[in-house]
């Protein structure tokens, strides 16, 4: 229960601070741009959402 508990937890935690961060770029508060300028690295933190999701996902179970 207490391992569920965790994982929940972890996977909100990786929702809200990946949402925070591609929001906070495209609005211009954090950078989202690498080096080259060609590619940008919103798939980082937005992939991060997507892994809380996976993980609430799988830890609340049949809930």
């Amino acid at each position: 229960m207490a391992i569920r508990f965790g994982l929940i937890r972890t996977g909100w935690t990786f929702v809200i601070v990946g949402m925070s961060y591609t929001i906070g770029g495209l609005v211009g508060l954090v950078p989202l741009e690498l080096g080259s300028g060609i590619l940008t690295n919103i798939r980082i933190p937005a992939g991060l959402a997507v892994l809380g999701c996976l993980i609430c996902v799988f830890a609340y179970g049949e809930e």
